[in-house]
């Protein structure tokens, strides 16, 4: 008997946590760091250079004439055919899709 009036305790405590936490969890909010990335903008609007890891971690290698204005990292970048400085590449990385290609 004893056994079963622990049990019995056990299983009211949870149900006083869950009733707790349900009140609790109508003003807060817990953000993951995984809704944090998912919420992010991606920092350029198309990509035809994207390089991604297995783990959805994206970077775009256009060399492009000016960054779009939600790249926050926009730094000079050579074409492949020069060799100085003749452009802007974004060297920032973003969890998700990389986007749609620019050139069609």
């Amino acid at each position: 008997m004893k056994g079963s009036g622990t049990a019995v305790v056990l299983i009211l405590s949870l149900a006083v946590l869950l009733v707790l936490g349900a009140a609790v969890a109508d003003d807060a909010i817990i953000r993951l760091h995984s809704d944090a990335v998912t919420e992010e903008t991606r920092p350029w609007d198309c990509c035809d250079h994207p390089v991604c890891t297995k783990r959805s971690w994206c970077g775009c290698k256009d060399v492009v004439d000016q960054c779009f204005p939600t790249c926050k990292n926009c730094k000079p970048a050579k074409r492949a055919d020069e060799s100085a400085p003749s452009g802007y590449m974004c060297r920032e990385t973003y969890h998700g899709s990389p986007g749609p290609k620019c050139m069609l």
